[in-house]
């Protein structure tokens, strides 16, 4: 009996022995070795390269996406459909592959979109402070030039086929709209985003 209690003892031990964790202490597994950053993902060199930069995003909507257009799929012979991809969510921190001349800009739910831009004249790390356009200046102004526009083309046609001092004053005031327009859609109504570099 005695001995038979000591062989299931001995295969027990041996049991454990084989199954043991790898050294860390209490029984926890040691230290992983370190994984490689993932297939495909973008490094920066060790040497600048223009058009490479890891962008840090700094702004007051957590909802700003940095955006790419990828290509125009035309639907006929004068429309089309433009297909763009997502490529980070602010703050970002991504790597980013403009060496080609790619346009991006700024955008997302409810976000007056930026200007487009290349950053083939940037290198390394890249801060983007973006700072979104006033809805309401953007709204009034787009439409203030819309309207603007069309009535300085009916005030030159009067102009010219009916009465020319109404038509000339229609075709003036609207010109006035229009440029009032025009200041406040591409000024307070605009988002801005400026860049600096920052230290590598």
């Amino acid at each position: 009996m005695c001995a038979f209690i000591l062989v299931s003892a001995r295969s027990a031990w041996a049991a454990d022995k084989e199954e043991a964790p790898a050294k860390g202490g209490l029984g926890l597994a040691g230290p992983a070795a370190d994984s490689p950053a993932p297939e495909g993902e973008l490094q920066l060199p060790a040497t600048p390269e223009n058009g490479l930069v890891r962008l840090t995003v700094k702004t007051d909507n957590p909802q700003v996406q940095l955006k790419r257009n990828v290509a125009t799929i035309m639907t006929s012979a004068t429309t089309g459909v433009l297909i763009q991809e997502v490529i980070c969510r602010a703050p970002c921190g991504a790597v980013v592959d403009g060496r080609k001349g790619e346009q991006f800009y700024f955008g997302g739910k409810n976000f007056i979109e930026s200007d487009r831009f290349q950053l083939i004249d940037y290198s390394g790390n890249l801060e983007a402070r973006v700072k979104e356009g006033n809805h309401t200046m953007y709204t009034v102004g787009g439409v203030g030039l819309v309207v603007g526009i069309l009535g300085a083309v009916v005030g030159l046609l009067y102009a010219a086929t009916g009465d020319a001092k109404i038509g000339l004053i229609t075709a003036g005031a609207s010109t006035g709209l229009a440029i009032g327009g025009w200041v406040l859609y591409s000024g307070p109504g605009a988002t801005k985003v400026d860049f600096s570099p920052l230290p590598n």
